[in-house]
């Protein structure tokens, strides 16, 4: 989710559009050719309703004015899907997160699993998000605040997209 924010953050900085997430940057950092080179294994966390839902939620949706129609479909009943990270979650690369009204931890869920993820696995976190409103969950399995900063300092690095480099800003 932090990822698809950044590049809509970009987007809506650098041509003063209407902010909302972007597949793309799920994409893009899925497919990092220095990750793909290297032959690491790259998953990414997104909200269920990033990937199927409601427009208003939906990664490249935003509403019937932005949506992009070349990956955002109508299902039927008022639910979207974003087609291209839809087949990124049939590859295995993409794991929805629930983090609706009726998830144990509600909007938290997505970081919470990922922090768990990494945890279990030694992984590296890419991701702007410092975890700092988790460090006081027992449920993580740290035995402190101070702990959970440790990890968060020592397997999450920060990311950033550059939006159109090059283009002439004269124009």
């Amino acid at each position: 989710a932090n990822i698809a924010w950044s590049l809509g953050t970009s987007v809506r900085s650098r041509f003063k559009c209407r902010q909302f997430p972007l597949s793309a940057g799920v994409v893009h950092a899925l497919e990092y050719e220095p990750w793909v080179v290297k032959n690491f294994e790259v998953v990414a966390f997104l909200p269920k309703e990033y990937v199927v839902g409601g427009l208003q939620t939906l990664c490249d949706g935003g509403g019937r004015a932005t949506l992009n129609a070349e990956c955002v479909q109508y299902i039927g009943k008022g639910v979207w899907v974003n087609t291209r990270l839809m087949d990124l979650v049939d590859q295995g690369k993409i794991t929805m997160v629930d983090r609706g009204s009726g998830s144990v931890n509600g909007r938290a869920s997505d970081d919470l699993t990922i922090i768990e993820y990494a945890k279990e696995r030694d992984a590296w976190i890419c991701s702007n998000d410092q975890f700092r409103d988790h460090r006081r969950n027992r449920g993580l399995g740290f035995s402190g605040a101070r702990d959970l900063k440790a990890f968060a300092r020592a397997r999450r690095f920060e990311h950033a997209f550059r939006v159109a480099p090059g283009l002439d800003d004269h124009l």
